[in-house]
């Protein structure tokens, strides 16, 4: 998996491309939204347009990194999900857990 970071004014912005699966980059989003946090970042917004493949070690990932946001008082967004990753984030009804926003627009907007 490839992850892309940048930033827009107090947001930082990853955009995932690929697997996130177990062996195929859960542990790369672990250690960079982790890195993110001991830095202090309090707005993440990740990108999911790119993600391919989301099994269940991906979907606890992104759980354990809301939990790890909220436990700092930090936020985390999911934005862009493929027909795909949404459902399955519907099925294990986290759908209502998890902040999801259509566009990264929507979600930066939602951190002002």
């Amino acid at each position: 998996m490839e992850i892309t970071e940048r930033r827009s004014g107090d947001v930082a912005i990853l955009e995932f491309s690929g697997r996130l699966a177990i062996g195929d980059g859960v542990s790369q989003a672990k250690e960079r939204i982790a890195a993110l946090l001991a830095a202090g970042e309090r707005k993440i917004l990740i990108g999911m347009a790119g993600v391919t493949v989301l099994d269940s070690s991906g979907v606890g990932e992104l759980v354990a990194a809301h939990n790890a946001a909220a436990s700092v008082g930090a936020k985390i967004g999911l934005a862009q999900l493929s027909p795909r990753v949404g459902e399955l984030l519907r099925i294990t009804q986290l759908i209502g857990v998890l902040e999801i926003f259509d566009s990264l627009e929507e979600g930066l907007s939602s951190f002002s």
